[in-house]
């Protein structure tokens, strides 16, 4: 998961073991670190990748292509979250 907000990790962190599943799961708070991980050697590449839209720096969608010039085999995930005041 990539997202500025921690938050938004641990929430994920307890869904995750509310599945009461074997997973592994790396939190990565912007793209930057996330794709230094990815590049190194020996680094497994992820199966599934939820990112933030509205990352700093790299928005989402940057994030995305950056990571998938790394690795071509992942599963993409957007995630967001609108303010009230957006939703209709």
């Amino acid at each position: 998961m990539i997202d500025d907000d921690t938050d938004e990790h641990e929430i994920f962190n307890m869904a995750i073991e509310d599945l009461k599943e074997t997973i592994d799961c790396l939190y990565f708070t912007d793209c930057e670190s996330a794709v230094a991980h990815f590049s190194r050697a020996g680094a497994e590449a992820p199966s599934h990748v939820f990112i933030d839209l509205k990352l700093p720096r790299l928005n989402g969608e940057q994030c995305l292509a950056k990571l998938q010039q790394i690795v071509s085999s992942m599963t993409r995930s957007l995630s967001y979250t609108l303010h009230r005041s957006l939703m209709i």
